[in-house]
Formats: structure tokens, sequence, C-alpha cells
């Protein structure tokens, strides 16, 4: 599904968007996270797909024992939403940045968030239902 955003604050660098699972954490014991991606800060749409897009993009939780271990060179992009118990909540994070961070794909969660301290400008949170039938 595409997703779009407008109203950047002036300034802005890069995007940070982040997906996470908190409802997971009552399945599996952990927050599942489902995509971790940079992203221009001159765009204000993804496309359905994007992840397939030339995106510096973080690991997934499916590397983890949790997820099927899979090859860390393939979870690298979005990964959608499997809740295993119940309806989950997806909280969507979208970071607008003052700069450009300097990761490389296959970043981890703690260090987007270390390379974000000081230069986030502004946030916007969504959050989305996906129900498990």
């Amino acid at each position: 599904m595409p997703f779009e955003w407008k109203d950047a604050p002036t300034g802005t660098k890069q995007f940070a968007l982040v997906i996470e699972d908190f409802d997971a954490v009552e399945a599996v014991g952990v927050i599942w996270l489902h995509w971790l991606t940079l992203i221009p800060g001159d765009t204000n749409f993804l496309p359905e797909n994007a992840s397939a897009e030339k995106l510096i993009q973080g690991e997934n939780s499916w590397w983890s024992l949790l997820g099927g271990s899979l090859p860390k060179d393939e979870v690298a992009r979005y990964g959608g939403p499997v809740p295993p118990n119940k309806t989950h909540t997806y909280t969507i994070t979208l970071y607008a940045l003052d700069k450009e961070m300097d990761l490389k794909k296959g970043f981890y969660l703690n260090e987007l968030y270390d390379a974000m301290e000081g230069h986030i400008l502004k946030k916007a949170i969504l959050k989305a239902k996906y129900i498990k039938e």
C-alpha cells in the first residue's frame, strides 16, 4: 500500500521511518520491527513495494530465531504484518531529520536512534490495526 505525508519542516534533509508491533510482546516476548528505512528529504511519498527500491534499510526482526533466522542480507527490507495471536496495532513513526544519517544497509534500530539524537525536527505517528482472521 502506498504511504504519503505532507508539511515537512523547513530544513528536512532526510526522513527515517520505523514500523513496530508493540503487541508482539504478548505473543513472542519482544517488540517486532517490521521496517527501518531512511528516505531522501525531498520525498513525500513511498509507492507500493518501496522496500524493493534503493533505500537504505535496517534489519527487521526476521533475522532473529523467532523470525526464522532468515539470512541477514534478506532482512534489510520491509516485512509485513503477521500477527500470531490476535489483531495487532502497528506503530508507524516518521521522523523528519535535519541531516542525512551516516548508516549503511542492515543498520540496527539502536544505531538509528543514536544517530538521530539531536537531529529530529519533527515526528509523526500513525497507528494501524491488522485484523487477524
